[in-house]
């Protein structure tokens, strides 16, 4: 009975040091801000959780030009307060980054939806955007308004294409810091590129695999926008359907790394991504048909 008691004691342990302080909640129909909500959880390190409405939205949705569709009618209505799907523990979490598009110079009613549906008092909140056009400053105070015993750091808007270095320095100007740190190096050529490492089950794997030294995988290009690179073992992997953006390296299927220095859609577990993005695509597209990894 001891010995179970102490094994229980020391999985709680473990897995309160496991985790991560930093959470990304995101809302995104079109794709653009997941991919901006993902970039920034590769960059801190941080969980993700996805704003999910009862009821999806459809094309007829969100046509705009349809002065009756439902994004219209909602946002016409500063009362309006669509059914989310789900919940997410914020306890569990220091710091939270919320990601959302900008729909007629405001945020999106469901995001209203989530942030009045939990306690963020003392929490760190910082919120980043998508946008055809709109800032962000009308919508971040509409949000300081409804969690205003949030410590609010600060807000930007961003393309859905922006750089793991780009977003990174604007969180260390905010007093966003990444979590638990741990980089890896990938020499291709006559080159190195730094990964900044997601936290979770994968990356702790595959850390195990390099602690004994570096590891040196085959890699082929592939689809004019990747490189496949066969790790020869399976790592534990929890995939989800991600639009990949140029610098992500992701777990694919389990059993391959893939670096990318275009853009793809398919379900694949976060792996990190490549700190420095000067030439990428040369780099990675050239003839060069392996890689070493090694951790920094």
């Amino acid at each position: 009975m001891r010995k179970l008691i102490l094994l229980i004691l020391v999985s709680i342990l473990l897995c309160s040091a496991a985790r991560a302080e930093t959470l990304v909640v995101w809302f995104s129909c079109t794709g653009n801000t997941e991919a901006l909500a993902h970039t920034a959880a590769g960059t801190l390190n941080a969980d993700l959780w996805q704003i999910v409405p009862e009821k999806p939205y459809s094309d007829e949705d969100l046509n705009y030009h349809d002065s009756s569709c439902r994004a219209n009618r909602e946002q016409a209505d500063p009362a309006c307060r669509p059914t989310l799907l789900g919940t997410v523990d914020v306890t569990l979490y220091d710091a939270i980054v919320l990601a959302y598009p900008i729909w007629w110079g405001e945020e999106p009613r469901i995001v209203d939806t989530w942030i009045e549906s939990v306690d963020l008092a003392g929490k760190q909140l910082a919120a980043i955007c998508t946008s055809g056009g709109s800032g962000i400053q009308t919508s971040y105070a509409h949000l300081q308004e409804k969690a205003p015993d949030a410590l609010w750091l600060g807000a930007e808007r961003f393309s859905a294409n922006t750089t793991p270095a780009e977003l990174s320095e604007w969180c260390a100007s905010i007093g966003l810091e990444k979590e638990n740190e741990v980089n890896m190096r990938i020499a291709i050529g006559d080159h190195i590129l730094t990964v900044r490492l997601a936290d979770n089950e994968s990356t702790a794997a595959l850390k195990a695999l390099l602690e004994n030294g570096p590891v040196t995988l085959p890699a082929s290009n592939y689809g004019g926008f990747e490189k496949v690179c066969p790790i020869g073992t399976r790592l534990p992997s929890h995939d989800e359907y991600t639009v990949t953006q140029p610098g992500d390296v992701m777990l694919y299927a389990g059993s391959s790394i893939v670096l990318f220095h275009g853009s793809n859609s398919w379900e694949y577990t976060r792996l990190g991504s490549i700190d420095e993005m000067t030439n990428l695509s040369g780099i990675l597209n050239g003839n060069e048909n392996e890689i070493t990894l090694s951790l920094e």
